[in-house]
C-alpha cells in the first residue's frame, strides 16, 4: 500500500549553483544544434517573419507582417528576435549569391534562436528556484533535471516563439508568488511577481494571468476553506499584504499597458483581441477538449513518476484538514500551478496546442520529482514492487530514445526518420555507434540502480541529451521548409520582384511565412487580382488553389512559373511582367 504521508520538504541552503550548473549543462550540449534546422515551425515563422519585417521597415512600436499590422500578440518576443540579428547578417540575407545567402540564413538561425534557447535554460534555473522555495534542495535539483530533459523541453525550447519567453516570465512570477505566500516576503514577493507578470503579459497577453494569478487565487481560496475545516485562522490575505499587492498591480500595469494603449490609439484592435481571448470563437477550428492530456506524453521519460507525484498531491489535497506532521501545501500549490491553467485554457479557448503546455511543464516536473523522491527516498512511500515497475517503465522509454531511435533512423522504414529524397536519417555506422553507446550507459545505469536507485536520474539525463542531439542531427538534412526551393527560384529569376499572395474568397489569409523569410521581403495579400497593374519591375503572385476546385480567373498577362504543393492543396506562382516587357 502507498504511504500518503508527505515527504519532508525541509531545505538546507545551497545557493543557486546547482540550478546554474544544470542550466549551463543543457545549454552547452544543445546550443550547437540551433542553426541546423530550417525555419519550418509555424509559430516560430510568424515571429521570425515579423522580426525581419521590423528590420526592413523600422516599425518597432507597431510591427507589421506582410505589410499589415501585427498586433494579435504583444511584441516583446519579436522585439528580442529583431534586435538579435546582426546588421551584416541581415544584409546578407538578400545577397544574390545563393551560397552567401545560405550561409547568412544559417547565421541568422543561430542569432535569432540563441536568445530564446538561453531563456529556456534560464527557465530551468527559475524552476530550480521555484522548486527549492516550495520543496527543498533535493526535489529542486531533480525537478530541474527532469524539466531540462523532458520531451516537451527538447521539442519546444529551441524555437524563437512566444511560449519560450512566456514560460520564463511565468516561472519567475511564480517564484516571487511563493516568496509572498509561503515565506512571508510580501513586498519582495508581490512586487517581483508584478514585474514578471507584466513582462509575461508583454510576451503573450492575458494567458500570463491564467498561469500565475489564477493558480495563486485558487490556492488561497483552497487554503481558506481548508483552514476553516481544520479550525485554523481562515483569512485569505493578511492586511499587511494589501499595500504591496496594490503596488504590484500598479507596476504590472505600468509595464503591460502602454503598448496596448499605443495600438488602440492607432488602429481598431479590440475585435481582434476579443477573438484571441474570448470563449467560442467559431472562426477557429476547435481541438479536442482532451488535447491537453498530451501533458502525460510530453513529460516522457518521466511520465510514470509524474503520475505518482500527481496521485500523492491529490491525496494530500483531500486530507489537508486533518492533523499532519508534515505540511503538504507546497506540493498542493505545484498541483494548482499545473492544472488550474489547463482547466481554464481548455474552457476558454478552442485552439489547444501542445506547445501551450510549456509553462506548466516546470510545475509538472516538481510533481514528477516529488513522485520520484517518494519512491527512492530513505523512507520510501511506495512499495518496492511498484518502484521496480516504475523504474522498468523508465528504462523502456530510455531504450526507445537511445537505442531504437538511431536504429530506426538508419533503416528508413518510417517516413518520420527519412529525408525528403527517401534516404535514412543516419548511416548504419553512426546509428550502431550511438545505439551501442546508449546501451552501455543503460546497462551500467541498471547495475548502479540496484545499489543506488537515485542513479536513475543521471542515466535518464545522459540518454535524453544524447537522443536530443542525434535527433537534431537527423533533422538537419531534412528539407522541412518546403518553400525554400521556391524562394531560391524567385531569387534566380526575379530577384527584384514585389511579392503578393491571393487566396480567392479568403480575406486576410497569407502565403506561408517561410516564403517571406527566405525571400527577406513581404508577401502582401491582395483581395482582387485586378489591383495589380504592370509596374517598373516584375510582380510575383502566389495564388492558392483548394483541392478539387478549379484555378480562379486570372488576368491574361499573368504567366505561371512554379507550383508549390501543400498537402492536397497547392500554391501556384505567377509573374506579372514589368512595363518594359509589355512594350516589347
Amino acid at each position: 500500500m502507498i504511504d500518503p504521508t508527505p515527504l519532508s520538504l525541509e531545505s538546507t541552503p545551497r545557493g543557486v549553483w546547482p540550478g546554474v550548473l544544470i542550466a549551463a549543462m543543457v545549454f552547452i550540449v544543445t546550443a550547437p544544434t540551433l542553426s541546423w534546422l530550417e525555419f519550418s515551425n509555424g509559430s516560430e515563422n510568424l515571429n521570425v517573419a515579423t522580426a525581419l519585417e521590423i528590420r526592413r521597415t523600422g516599425n518597432w512600436l507597431l510591427p507589421t507582417l506582410q505589410g499589415e499590422p501585427r498586433y494579435a500578440k504583444p511584441p516583446l518576443t519579436v522585439w528580442i528576435t529583431a534586435a538579435s540579428i546582426r546588421q551584416f547578417t541581415f544584409d546578407a540575407l538578400s545577397n544574390p549569391d545563393p551560397t552567401l545567402r545560405a550561409n547568412a540564413y544559417r547565421d541568422a538561425a543561430w542569432q535569432m534562436r540563441w536568445p530564446a534557447y538561453a531563456t529556456s535554460c534560464l527557465s530551468i534555473l527559475a524552476l530550480y528556484l521555484l522548486a527549492r522555495a516550495l520543496c527543498g534542495n533535493q526535489i529542486a535539483v531533480s525537478a530541474a533535471l527532469i524539466f531540462g530533459t523532458s520531451f516537451a523541453f527538447i521539442r519546444f525550447s529551441h524555437s524563437a516563439t512566444t511560449d519560450v519567453y512566456l514560460t520564463f516570465w511565468v516561472t519567475i512570477a511564480n517564484v516571487f508568488l511563493v516568496k509572498a505566500i509561503f515565506q512571508n516576503q510580501r513586498w519582495t514577493g508581490f512586487i517581483g511577481a508584478g514585474v514578471a507578470i507584466g513582462l509575461a503579459f508583454m510576451s503573450k497577453g492575458p494567458v500570463a494571468l491564467v498561469q500565475t494569478l489564477a493558480p495563486a487565487i485558487a490556492f488561497a481560496t483552497y487554503r481558506y476553506y481548508a483552514n476553516r475545516r481544520a479550525g485554523r485562522p481562515s483569512f485569505i490575505a493578511h492586511r499587511s499584504s494589501l499595500l504591496p499587492i496594490a503596488f504590484a498591480i500598479f507596476v504590472g500595469l505600468l509595464i503591460a499597458l502602454p503598448w496596448f494603449i499605443h495600438v488602440v490609439s492607432r488602429i481598431d484592435a479590440w475585435s481582434r483581441w476579443r477573438r484571441e481571448i474570448m470563449i467560442g470563437d467559431q472562426s477557429v477550428p476547435g481541438d479536442s477538449i482532451l488535447a491537453y492530456s498530451s501533458l502525460f506524453l510530453i513529460l516522457a521519460p518521466w511520465t510514470a513518476f509524474f503520475i505518482v507525484g500527481l496521485f500523492l498531491a491529490i491525496t494530500h489535497l483531500r486530507s489537508t484538514a486533518k492533523p499532519e506532521t508534515r505540511n503538504p501545501e507546497p506540493v498542493i500549490f505545484a498541483l494548482f500551478l499545473v492544472f488550474v491553467p489547463i482547466v481554464v485554457m481548455t474552457c476558454a479557448h478552442r485552439d489547444r496546442n501542445e506547445r501551450y503546455l510549456l509553462p506548466m511543464i516546470g510545475p509538472a516536473s516538481i510533481l514528477a520529482a516529488y513522485g520520484l523522491l517518494s519512491c527512492f527516498a530513505s523512507r520510501a512511500a511506495i512499495p518496492a514492487r511498484i518502484r521496480n515497475l516504475l523504474a522498468a517503465a523508465q528504462f523502456a522509454i530510455l531504450i526507445g530514445a537511445g537505442v531504437l531511435l538511431p536504429l530506426l533512423g538508419a533503416t528508413g522504414l518510417l517516413k518520420a526518420t527519412t529525408h525528403d529524397d527517401g534516404t535514412p536519417w543516419f548511416s548504419w555506422r553512426l546509428a550502431i555507434s550511438v545505439a551501442l553507446a546508449c546501451l552501455l550507459i543503460l546497462l551500467v545505469g541498471l547495475y548502479v540502480y540496484r545499489r543506488r536507485p537515485m542513479s536513475l536520474i543521471a542515466t535518464s539525463v545522459l540518454i535524453m541529451l544524447i537522443a536530443q542531439t542525434i535527433g537534431a542531427h537527423g533533422y538537419r538534412h531534412t528539407d522541412l521548409a518546403s518553400t525554400r526551393p521556391l524562394a531560391d527560384l524567385i531569387w534566380s529569376r526575379f530577384p527584384q520582384a514585389d511579392m503578393y499572395s491571393y487566396r480567392p474568397g479568403q480575406t486576410g489569409r497569407r502565403a506561408p511565412e517561410e516564403l517571406s523569410i527566405y525571400l527577406n521581403r513581404s508577401v502582401r495579400p491582395i483581395q482582387d487580382p485586378a489591383v495589380l497593374k504592370p509596374a517598373n519591375r516584375p510582380q510575383v503572385v502566389m495564388v492558392y488553389q483548394k483541392a478539387g476546385r478549379p484555378m480562379p480567373d486570372l488576368p491574361a498577362n499573368w504567366k505561371a512559373f512554379a507550383k508549390l504543393p501543400r498537402k492536397e492543396d497547392a500554391w501556384h506562382g505567377f509573374v506579372v511582367p514589368p512595363n518594359d516587357s509589355e512594350r516589347r
